[in-house]
């Protein structure tokens, strides 16, 4: 089932390494929206998963977007588990980048998860 939810972004997409009881590592993709809802503030933390990244593109904190996502829940050894994962990110229309939102993006250009190896300037002679 397809659920659609538009708020304004309160992180950009944060990479978490996570160690699994075995010793193996892997790499979790996050972000947090912040919606407005009867004059109540609501945060919503969605996963996203990595061959997804690069359909949604470039999405940094302060914008205005709308976010297609699936709701996922499962019980592990009596406990129940629910998890957001966005499969689609969109910019809202009516929405203009504010000057918060263009400085953090210049921040985080150097950490950009999207960078390719033609990006990567190096000093190699070769």
């Amino acid at each position: 089932m397809r659920y659609s939810i538009t708020g304004e972004l309160k992180t950009g997409i944060e990479e978490n390494e996570i160690r699994k009881k075995d010793g193996t590592t892997f790499v979790s993709y996050e972000f947090t929206l912040k919606v407005l809802e009867k004059d109540k503030e609501r945060f919503y933390r969605f996963k996203v998963m990595e061959f997804v990244l690069g359909k949604i593109g470039r999405i940094c904190k302060g914008m205005m977007v709308e976010v297609d996502f699936n709701i996922s829940c499962r019980e592990y050894n009596g406990r129940w588990f629910t998890n957001l994962y966005a499969w689609n990110v969109t910019q809202d229309s009516d929405f203009n980048m504010d000057e918060e939102a263009k400085r953090v993006e210049e921040e985080d250009k150097d950490n950009d998860l999207f960078k390719t190896n033609n990006d990567i300037e190096d000093d190699l002679p070769f």
